[in-house]
């Protein structure tokens, strides 16, 4: 992949890419047999385009209103200028150059951490390769632009409103290198973005955890979907559910599925993606009005309301989700359903506690493992070595030219 930011040493994210792609793929794979060197490996997924294959982007603005900078911060905070990511998805390409002219129309002043000042501090881009759709998240400091950017909804067309399925604004009022604060506030109508993975349609709410690699996330949901057939998986609970990715995957096949985790957002786009009439309360919303748009040039178009927000729901009864942190059941609880499996997609630091005991105690004869850290997978397959040994493990290259890669382990009794 050819990327100019790389070459004149501005943007250094894709540390790996004076590489070739094999070259990338091999020094990870000997991260991979260092860590679990008794252990069959099967061979690397690869991602097929590696230029265009992100579907998210968290772009911080700095700069002014009339000359902001758009890209990424570097190692000293400081923003590289990137505005045309290789990786990047065509469409987040497309609005980052028009995001200086949105930047101007509605006057947002983007942030300066030096002096804790300004509004604007990051535009995270969400991408439906499927539904040829985004979702646009402004993060602010104060609620100052929140009735500017309520306006920009309200003048755009139609034609904006179908490629921009979702418009949100995210209030993150402390000095934090988080990006996103807990408050959301959806402008459009819908508050979800589809985005098909196989079979499944998914829905993402602005602070789901999204797989940023299309193509490989489809390769991962696949294989997962593969190894519960193998094993005849029947009843799942799967943890760190998230919007459902791998329960709504194992619910096309198993009798029955409960997905658990504490992010409400993440709960309500599962449920709703399961089965529309389990919905749970949606995000803060805004009614807009219709008139005529400033952001883009272009003809207005008629829109069907309705049309527009139809889609095709999964119509999975026998998937369930509860928004509840693992310290609040008790292994009692949870045993009484039989579990026969356990999936689990942990953040970068693994398994915490709560998860390592509840599975020990549930002993579920089947344990489907997804990582983004294998470092963190090695120190849990230590932890449950005990009563679990690893079957199964494949590598994903999520993460293109960079150190990072997914894994998906199998571990059985």
């Amino acid at each position: 992949m050819h990327c100019d930011h790389f070459i004149s040493h501005g943007c250094r994210s894709c540390s790996l890419l004076d590489l070739s792609y094999s070259e990338s793929l091999q020094r990870k794979r000997d991260v991979l047999t260092q860590l679990f060197p008794e252990t069959p490996i099967h061979p690397f997924v690869e991602c097929s385009e590696v230029g265009g294959s992100r579907i998210r982007a968290k772009l911080a603005v700095t700069g002014s209103i009339e000359l902001p900078t758009i890209g990424f911060y570097d190692d000293q905070q400081n923003t590289v200028a990137v505005n045309d990511c290789p990786l990047h998805h065509a469409l987040i390409n497309e609005f980052t150059t028009r995001l200086p002219a949105i930047i101007r129309e509605v006057r947002l002043k983007p942030y300066d951490m030096t002096t804790d000042s300004g509004e604007l501090k990051f535009v995270v881009l969400t991408c439906s390769p499927t539904h040829k759709q985004l979702m646009v998240q402004f993060v602010l400091r104060s609620r100052e632009s929140i009735d500017r950017i309520r306006s920009l909804w309200r003048k755009m067309t139609d034609a904006d409103k179908q490629s921009i399925a979702v418009l949100s604004i995210n209030l993150q009022p402390v000095r934090s290198s988080t990006v996103a604060g807990p408050d959301e506030i959806v402008i459009s109508e819908q508050a979800m973005l589809p985005i098909r993975f196989g079979n499944t349609e998914l829905l993402f709410g602005p602070q789901s955890f999204l797989q940023t690699n299309y193509e490989v996330a489809t390769s991962l949901y696949a294989a997962t979907g593969r190894l519960l057939q193998d094993h005849s998986a029947d009843s799942i609970l799967d943890l760190y559910c998230g919007a459902g990715a791998f329960s709504l995957t194992a619910a096309s096949q198993a009798r029955s599925v409960l997905g658990i985790d504490i992010s409400a957002n993440a709960i309500a786009c599962a449920q709703e993606a399961a089965d529309p009439r389990s919905r749970a309360p949606a995000l803060e919303r805004t009614a807009p009005e219709a008139p005529a748009s400033t952001l883009q040039p272009g003809r207005q178009e008629p829109r069907n309301k309705d049309t527009i927000l139809q889609r095709e729901h999964n119509n999975h009864a026998n998937a369930q989700f509860l928004c509840r942190s693992l310290e609040e059941f008790t292994a009692t609880e949870l045993a009484t359903h039989n579990f026969d499996t356990v999936i689990c997609n942990p953040p970068r630091r693994g398994l915490d506690a709560a998860s390592v005991t509840l599975i020990q105690s549930l002993k579920p004869r089947l344990i489907v493992y997804s990582s983004c850290n294998a470092k963190t997978l090695h120190r849990d397959a230590h932890l449950l070595s005990p009563d679990y040994h690893i079957e199964y493990l494949q590598p994903f290259d999520m993460f293109p030219f960079t150190n990072h890669f997914e894994v998906l382990a199998a571990f059985t009794m």
